[in-house]
């Protein structure tokens, strides 16, 4: 769709206003609120046929371990289907590392909990019946001070609309997890 210039004294009208806020950006799908020491956080109806590209981002709250990954889990596919790769790079030394995930029961290096959850998540095609593919904004090993991205892929292709966040050791306790979906166009 092209970006419509709109002129001084021209009217906005709601039509305009429809379209522009019904094409491209990011849409609010759904927000859930962690409850009190628990070792999985599901969130239902977070996928539709809607939008291919989902935007998951979890903040705040506290861990009952130190520094916990966050493991993200589709609800229906839940064993030997994840692959991917973290690779990251230790501040004071500059040396780049990585760790791997081959047939796992999750996307093992969504995020981390040091000083709240700390996750910007992307999925695509949640809802499709093809495989499905990830990539995290950051994550960082906090025994070694390493920091960098998870990419990854789902073998698994059944149509998703749930997701589990789940912390690697101890449970989470409050912060919010809120999916975005990406609107295309």
């Amino acid at each position: 769709m092209a970006v419509k210039t709109f002129t001084t004294g021209e009217v906005l009208t709601a039509a305009d206003t429809n379209t522009y806020l019904n094409n491209g950006g990011l849409v609010f799908v759904k927000q859930v609120t962690v409850g009190t020491a628990v070792s999985s956080v599901e969130v239902t109806g977070a996928f539709s046929s809607t939008y291919d590209v989902y935007k998951i981002v979890a903040s705040g709250g506290t861990s009952s371990a130190s520094n916990p990954s966050l493991q993200f889990q589709f609800s229906a596919i839940s064993t030997g289907a994840y692959y991917g790769g973290f690779t990251g790079t230790k501040y004071d030394t500059n040396a780049v590392s990585g760790l791997g995930v081959n047939g796992a029961t999750s996307w093992t290096y969504a995020g981390i909990h040091a000083s709240g959850m700390n996750m910007e998540f992307t999925v695509y095609s949640a809802n499709r019946t093809t495989r499905k593919y990830c990539q995290s904004g950051f994550y960082f090993t906090p025994t070694t001070a390493i920091y960098g991205h998870f990419a990854g892929e789902c073998t698994g292709t059944t149509a998703e609309t749930a997701f589990k966040i789940i912390p690697s050791s101890g449970t989470l306790t409050g912060g919010t997890i809120t999916v975005y979906g990406y609107r295309l166009g």
